[in-house]
């Protein structure tokens, strides 16, 4: 059985928990020759890592910790050393990270950020065989004995903010909602599911990927201009410029990033996730004016999820009126919900303001906070202490 203690060690790791937060396992437990193995594998095994700088803190603390232990234990068998290969890459990421002090550069950071979850063997995600293909599934032949699980590597941006948008990482609101959708299915959170949800903003695609690996239909939005494929007027030079960097992800565009991330992580042909531009502006034209995708999903009928995209007064208006055209009239029996962090009481009381003037019922769902202490995903601290609020919108009868 894996030690529960390093396996939360691993989960903090790939998700960039923040350092100064990570509690080690006990030295002298850390220093066994299959608590070393188990970091080599299922740490430095992983393909997708975090930034260098977050590793090479990371790792530096690991190394002290192994120190630690192999003196306390002030063993004689020959057979208990730390590892070389901790060793060799703290200084690597040490001559990496001086290299990089000689040119300085002023982009941000960007990292590779893996959140993995366990599916509860009640959840009817386990009951579809769609999903069985997406999860990890443990096994005898396995090194260690890992309950099935999900995984989602994300490219992310290491800042609050850039260019205008909080769209480049996964925020508190995505985790909590997701962690719902996990562990509260039977408060109908996706109820009338049968022809898929739209999320509106999806940003990293977190909520998005999560959703289409619980064996659901996802049309993943947000904004930026689409691939030919879905009929984009873009320059040629320009779709020249940007295909290399959206193929590696460098492209800091919402829908490219979001792109990048939904590809990266679709392993299976029976994923059904599409990525598509929504401007939720173009919800103040009429339906013959809006583009091709306004049509699709007011004849699909699909219910609506959106996480922390009530942050800014100004997209108030246009995040309502898009949502109030997309649940359309009463008897469509549509439902939008939204997780919201409460970062400023003014803006989310205006969206609820809107919400009432386009005679849309806002209802709030109970359900219990996250585990802090074992959370379903383990979040950036960011929004610590701050509010989240999930909500069921409909239309007013």
């Amino acid at each position: 059985m894996v030690n529960f203690s390093l396996e939360t060690l691993r989960r903090q790791y790939l998700s960039l928990y923040p350092i100064y937060l990570i509690e080690l396992p006990l030295s002298n437990s850390l220093i066994h020759l299959d608590s070393q193995a188990y970091l080599i594998d299922k740490l430095l095994g992983e393909r997708c890592q975090p930034e260098d700088e977050y590793r090479k803190k990371f790792w530096r603390k690991i190394v002290d910790c192994l120190e630690v232990g192999l003196r306390e234990l002030d063993s004689n068998d020959d057979e208990l050393e730390i590892d070389e290969r901790f060793y060799d890459l703290l200084t690597e990421l040490m001559v990496s990270s001086f290299s990089n002090q000689a040119g300085p550069s002023t982009a941000p950071k960007t990292s590779y950020r893996t959140f993995i979850y366990d599916i509860p063997s009640h959840h009817p995600a386990n009951q579809n065989q769609n999903v069985n293909e997406l999860m990890s599934n443990s096994s005898e032949e396995q090194n260690y004995n890992i309950s099935k699980e999900g995984k989602i590597t994300l490219l992310e941006e290491q800042i609050a903010i850039q260019g205008g948008t909080t769209g480049l990482r996964t925020w508190t609101a995505a985790l909590h909602l997701s962690h719902h959708l996990i562990h509260d299915f039977d408060k109908s959170l996706l109820q009338n599911t049968q022809n898929g949800i739209v999320e509106l903003g999806a940003g990293t695609g977190f909520l998005s990927i999560l959703v289409s690996q619980l064996g659901i239909d996802v049309i993943s939005t947000d904004l930026g201009i689409e691939t030919e494929s879905h009929e984009a007027i873009e320059q040629e030079e320009e779709e020249e410029e940007e295909e290399e960097e959206e193929e590696n992800g460098e492209s800091r565009t919402p829908l490219s990033r979001l792109t990048f991330n939904v590809n990266m992580n679709r392993i299976s042909s029976r994923q059904n996730i599409q990525v598509r531009a929504l401007d939720w502006t173009d919800a103040f034209l009429p339906l013959e004016q809006r583009p091709k995708i306004w049509k699709e999903l007011n004849e699909q009928k699909r219910t609506i999820i959106a996480a922390d995209v009530i942050y800014d007064p100004d997209l108030i208006q246009p995040l309502v009126t898009a949502i109030s055209v997309l649940l359309g009239q009463a008897e469509n029996d549509l439902q939008a919900i939204i997780s919201a962090t409460v970062r400023n009481q003014e803006t989310f009381d205006m969206f609820l303001d809107s919400c009432n003037q386009h005679d849309l019922k806002v209802d709030f769902i109970q359900v219990p906070p996250m585990d802090i202490t074992s959370p379903t995903f383990w979040d950036s601290a960011l929004d610590k202490g701050t509010e989240v609020k999930l909500m069921r919108i409909t239309r007013v009868s």
